[in-house]
């Protein structure tokens, strides 16, 4: 008997994780091994279980899914990686599409398309929700193949500090909070302005906020 395909999800919200457990469990051919709302856990299980597919929901306190994927990656090879989450935002959707994720589903979706979705990366397939795969398409026909999002040019630290001149954190305030001088935020801020062609802090915050890096 072929044993059953061996899920691991990650989700900050307990009442999805529970109803998506109960779906992909119910089916003969899935087992949730585990499931947990935090990065550093899943690892754990990861290294632990080796998962076969990883439902990762894209807001994740204290990480970045994306990065966890990779991560998920390399304790795991050949694991599968679904992206689930409630945002539609043109930079998830790329930087998605960067690290060559298996599938990238809404929230909207129901349980059952979750289900067929694990089969379907399992076999080899992409899957995209219809809004997602919308948005891909727009960008083929917008944007040169394989020009990158804005937000792709920055690095880790450049995000970090955009996030926090977002939430009208003051340079001081930020080296603080970074442990960092206020000459190299100095330095950062400059250089993210000028990745992003943005010259105004207001200008910078609009864009994070409608980028997702904050919320409103």
């Amino acid at each position: 008997m072929t044993p059953p395909h061996r899920i691991l999800l990650v989700d900050d919200h307990e009442l999805v994780r529970a109803m998506l457990a109960q779906h992909l469990d119910a089916e003969s051919d899935i087992e949730v091994l585990g499931q947990t709302d935090n990065g550093s856990e899943a690892v754990a299980i990861a290294e632990r279980s080796k998962p076969d597919v990883a439902i990762l929901d894209i807001d994740i306190p204290g990480a970045d899914s994306f990065e966890l994927g990779r991560i998920l990656r390399d304790k795991c090879p050949g694991i599968r990686i679904i992206f689930l989450s409630g945002y539609l935002k043109d930079q998830f959707i790329s930087r998605a599409l960067s690290m060559n994720a298996d599938a990238y589903l809404t929230k909207n979706e129901s349980p059952s398309r979750v289900v067929d979705a694990v089969r379907s990366v399992i076999a080899g397939e992409r899957v995209f929700s219809s809004e997602v795969r919308s948005r891909i398409n727009r960008f083929a026909c917008e944007r040169p193949y394989r020009e990158r999002s804005p937000l792709e040019l920055l690095t880790a630290r450049e995000l970090e500090v955009l996030g926090h001149v977002a939430r009208a954190m003051s340079k001081k305030e930020i080296a603080s909070t970074l442990g960092l001088s206020v000459k190299t935020i100095d330095h950062h801020v400059h250089h993210v302005m000028n990745k992003l062609k943005i010259h105004d802090r207001v200008e910078l915050t609009r864009f994070a906020i409608r980028e997702g890096l904050v919320n409103p």
